[in-house]
């Protein structure tokens, strides 16, 4: 199931004046909180707030976002640049699977959407899942599917992170 924005929220606009970008990279992310939820389009408008109203950004940070449901919620369209890797966005498509997965998995829904989410945007994107390479941005290489806290990795990012969470990183 797609929740596209009119779904979590008709009001929020997209960026009218967005940086277009060709993804090599795909991102996978956790919001660090909202394991549970009754009604997570409500969190997801939550986090369009959080990220137009108080950090002063275009849109939301991310392109996609994926509930403990399987349900995938449409945040920038596809080939606009996110604001979510460390300062290093370029070239990257944003994932965040919604929730804290320091001491916990996503559930068996949400992993498998992530999966057929990362086959969606692979192919899409001529991205090989399987191996690394050169990020431009970030001037070092970087796994084609990584994790937030890998942008460590390089000198350009303006911060660090855990995300996704100690457990889930690994997968």
């Amino acid at each position: 199931i797609v929740c596209e924005r009119t779904c979590w929220c008709a009001t929020c606009p997209i960026d009218p004046t967005p940086t277009l970008t060709e993804p090599t990279h795909i991102v996978v992310h956790h919001s660090a909180g909202f394991n549970s939820s009754n009604d997570f389009a409500a969190v997801v408008e939550y986090y369009y707030d959080l990220h137009v109203n108080t950090n002063g950004w275009d849109d939301i940070g991310y392109n996609w976002l994926i509930d403990a449901d399987g349900i995938l919620y449409e945040g920038r369209p596809d080939g606009y640049q996110g604001a979510h890797f460390s300062c290093i966005n370029e070239n990257t498509v944003g994932v965040c699977m919604i929730g804290d997965f320091t001491a916990q998995l996503p559930s068996a829904e949400a992993q498998d959407m992530l999966i057929d989410l990362i086959a969606f945007e692979a192919t899409d994107h001529e991205i090989d899942v399987t191996t690394a390479s050169y990020h431009v941005t970030g001037d070092f290489v970087l796994d084609n599917i990584a994790g937030h806290r890998d942008s460590s990795g390089s000198e350009n990012a303006c911060s660090s992170t855990a995300c996704p969470g100690d457990l889930f990183y690994p997968m």
